[in-house]
């Protein structure tokens, strides 16, 4: 087993403090951002926080709105089957009334 190589090791230092420094630029940069920002009035942030939650509400009711109508016309999809076959059962039972009526009727002349 080897040991790591002093050179190997200060490249190992240097990059982990090279990202320490950049993380630090980074945050240093988005607090000056902020401290840049006018500050809002209260009132105003909370017209502001409750057009979001609106927002979000509307988004999220749009979502429910569009499952629901998927499966409201899956729903319709279903019922106009059910006619059809309720349609389909009706036309047959008439077919079969009328061959049952035709059978008494031969029965009844032999």
């Amino acid at each position: 087993m080897s040991l790591l190589p002093n050179d190997y090791a200060e490249e190992k230092g240097d990059s982990t403090k090279k990202r320490r420094v950049e993380r630090s630029r980074n945050r240093m940069a988005e607090a000056k951002e902020r401290n840049l920002t006018p500050s809002v009035p209260s009132d105003l942030q909370t017209v502001l926080k409750r057009c979001e939650n609106l927002e979000k509400e509307v988004r999220s009711l749009k979502l429910n709105l569009s499952f629901m109508n998927r499966k409201d016309s899956e729903q319709t999809k279903q019922i106009e089957d059910l006619q059809k076959q309720n349609e389909d059962l009706a036309d047959e039972k008439e077919r079969l009334l009328e061959e049952i009526e035709r059978i008494l009727s031969e029965t009844g002349k032999i």
